[in-house]
């Protein structure tokens, strides 16, 4: 089903189940990568250190990712267009892309298409976020090289297990 028009932000409260106009508590500086824990997978690899890359117009949205990230133990980079976050995955490639499909500049499909262009990015696993459930774009954003898809408003645990599953066996800590 396609949802008429982008979710309003109390419905992407309720399904955050947070407050997403609260702005998230201010780490200590560096803070952001996680502490690598025995036996986690790849303890202290390069691949735990890299980011997971959120580009999204929507500051609620990337809030509420963020939120769901740093509980998984995950660091973040946020873009808030296409063009920007094309430019952190060239300066930070990224261990995972989630990306929106309508965005000002460059929407996702190009920066989907541009990201797999990119041979430091090239097998990055990418999970599109959209309002935008139907076919149609499900098929076109496969087709530029997503790996998955999730619509919107989503459920913090469907976004966990998403991520989880995508970052396979060097994926984030499970919570206590």
């Amino acid at each position: 089903d396609v949802l008429s028009l982008p979710p309003s932000t109390p419905q992407l409260e309720k399904a955050l189940g947070f407050s997403a106009t609260e702005p998230l508590p201010e780490a200590p500086e560096g803070s952001d990568l996680p502490t690598p824990s025995p036996g986690a997978g790849g303890a202290g690899s390069e691949a735990s250190r890299q980011p997971i890359l959120i580009a999204d117009d929507a500051p609620v949205i990337r809030v509420g990712l963020k939120h769901i990230l740093k509980e998984m133990d995950l660091p973040v980079l946020e873009a808030d267009n296409g063009n920007e976050a094309y430019r952190l995955s060239l300066a930070t490639p990224p261990r995972l892309l989630l990306t929106d499909l309508v965005m000002p500049g460059m929407d996702g499909f190009s920066l989907i298409s541009r990201f797999r262009g990119t041979p430091s990015n090239a097998k990055t696993p990418i999970i599109v976020i959209s309002s935008y459930g139907d076919r149609a774009r499900l098929v076109k954003a496969l087709r530029s090289g997503a790996n998955d898809f999730i619509v919107k408003p989503f459920r913090p645990e469907v976004v966990k297990e998403k991520v989880r599953r995508h970052l396979g066996d060097e994926g984030a800590e499970q919570e206590a």
